[in-house]
């Protein structure tokens, strides 16, 4: 692969550039793995054709026979969304280790604000789920100094160019964050919100992978839990609390069920003398007692706990048993969910499937598109001025427009920036290839070889001189020249980037989530489709 024969395909000798890698368990060929699950605990279970049919020899894929067509139990392993975060993951992490320089990455400093203790790290684009068009960005900001005032993102300049680009006019983003063009990206908040960056803007991803599970088999699911403390089903009960309540049936009572109020005047003290008690209005701005709240402190003691309106101790949770609150023993199972269901013999199919249970596969595979189609949409005019509508012959040139019929520069400004891009697409590709494929715990895989890449010519079939091998070395290399080539659109430097830090309320946003509860991990799609056909 060489710059020239890159260029050659991105004006339109190919449609794009793909890669079938076959992976399996790191444990075996045969190792159980865990999918991702979707609402309602289910896997992504279909009936899909394997690879042959696609052209990819058999030998790569195995498990049919050539001729046999048919379709096949199979499981999806991993999203087109999440397959986009594991590349951009794996082209940061070749930036941060100093491994390739001046792509231009837009981020998000913590540092000195209420967040700073949560978030040591920048967010960038290349974490932000909607890319540079994310509510992170938009709700941050280049902070007060020098007697300047505050700019919130979208009235920066880079915010403002944003904002002109287009389709026809991809410049703005290309020069800014063209990680947003190859991964895709959508303005897609109301213009409502306040800092939004105006308008609708929506570029189709031009990277597309995902992994998926072949002849597969559904497994059992087990559980237990063992407990060195020897802890045992004692009945487990609500403390008092300091806290207080309208609700009368969140109210602390005494074993004649009698409730407490908050004594008023005295907020520290308690009274269940009713005339004594602490009122406030209700939403019908009438006049309701305070009462003192159940707590969520336990105690194993009937006696200290909280009684309920029928005098009786409070139980805490549902049922009162230690497990509720992960201590003592679980004794192990076979064929139950989390939430206590039943005997997996005793459910119906629909239901036993949904218990997640795990597969085991007859062979994975990593279907990686870099679609040069996508990227021959975008154009790169230097300046949006100069695109002039065709005149009628004999008559005069009309004022700047964006017509269809708009030219600008000579097409081999477009050529090469595209071509960057698809430089740029191929060192994500190599970056992610030349790391692990840890999706998550229990399903972690890796390639059983290393397939060569392969244009997909319109037209004809793959033939062997299509494909070829590539390193991230050589990707590195090969976007090094294709930004340095003549009429190549240049990049922003890092000097020029806005030193983005959140607003006050996104921040204090950020720190009350961690305070009550932190983040959630591991979350399979986090990144909304761009459109209902985009995966």
């Amino acid at each position: 692969m060489n710059l020239n024969t890159l260029t050659e395909a991105v004006k339109g000798g190919a449609a794009a550039i793909r890669i079938v890698t076959r992976l399996e368990p790191v444990g075996h060929e045969r190792d159980k793995v865990f999918p991702p699950t979707y609402a309602g605990g289910e896997y992504a279970l279909e009936k899909r054709y394997p690879a042959t049919a696609a052209n990819v020899p058999t030998d790569a894929n195995g498990a049919q026979l050539k001729g046999d067509e048919s379709p096949v139990h199979a499981v999806l392993l991993h999203s087109v969304a999440g397959q986009a975060n594991l590349l951009e993951e794996a082209l940061k992490a070749a930036i941060v280790e100093g491994r390739i320089s001046s792509v231009p990455i837009l981020k998000v400093s913590f540092d000195s604000t209420g967040a700073e203790e949560y978030l040591r790290e920048p967010i960038t684009v290349l974490d932000a789920p909607h890319r540079v068009f994310d509510a992170i960005f938009r709700d941050s900001e280049v902070p007060a100094a020098n007697d300047r005032p505050a700019v919130g993102f979208s009235e920066t300049n880079t915010g403002e160019a944003i904002a002109k680009a287009s389709l026809a006019n991809a410049t703005p983003l290309y020069e800014w964050s063209p990680t947003s063009l190859l991964f895709g990206c959508w303005n897609s908040a109301s213009d409502k919100v306040p800092g939004k960056i105006k308008g609708n803007l929506k570029f189709a991803r031009a990277i597309v992978s995902e992994i998926v599970g072949y002849e597969i088999e559904q497994g059992v699911r087990v559980g237990g839990k063992g407990d060195p403390a020897g802890i045992t089903g004692q009945a487990i009960y609500c403390l008092p609390s300091d806290e207080t309540t309208t609700d009368a049936n969140k109210a602390r009572h005494d074993s004649e069920g009698k409730p407490w109020f908050r004594k008023r005047g005295a907020p520290l003290a308690w009274t269940q003398n009713r005339d004594e008690a602490e009122t406030m209005k209700d939403k019908k701005q009438q006049d309701v007692p305070v009462y003192q709240a159940i707590g969520l402190d336990w105690t194993v003691d009937a006696g200290k706990a909280a009684k309920d309106k029928n005098g009786k101790p409070v139980k805490w949770g549902k049922k009162g048993k230690p497990s509720e609150l992960l201590l003592g023993q679980i004794a192990p199972s076979i064929g139950k969910s989390d939430e206590g269901g039943g005997d997996r013999r005793k459910l119906s199919a629909e239901d036993s499937r949904k218990l997640g249970g795990g597969v085991t596969m007859k062979y994975a595979l990593q279907t990686t598109v870099l679609s040069l189609a996508a990227l021959r949409r975008l154009r790169f005019p230097e300046d949006r001025n100069q695109q002039l509508e065709r005149p009628v012959e004999g008559s005069a040139a009309p004022e700047a427009t964006s017509s269809l019929y708009a030219q600008s520069e000579p097409l081999d400004r477009h050529t090469a920036a595209r071509t960057v891009l698809a430089a740029l697409g191929l060192v994500a590709i190599t970056a992610q290839r030349e790391r692990d494929y840890f999706l998550r715990s229990r399903c972690e895989l890796k390639a059983v070889d290393l397939p060569p890449f392969e244009f997909v010519v319109q037209g004809r079939k793959t033939a062997k001189e299509d494909q070829f091998t590539l390193t991230f070395g050589e990707a590195k290399a090969l976007l090094q020249q294709a930004i340095d080539a003549p009429g190549a659109p240049k990049w922003k430097a890092d000097s020029d980037m806005p030193q983005l830090k959140p607003k006050a309320n996104l921040a204090e946003l950020i720190r009350l989530s961690f305070k009550h509860g932190g983040a959630e991990e591991e979350i399979e799609n986090s990144e909304p489709a761009l459109d209902a056909n985009d995966q």
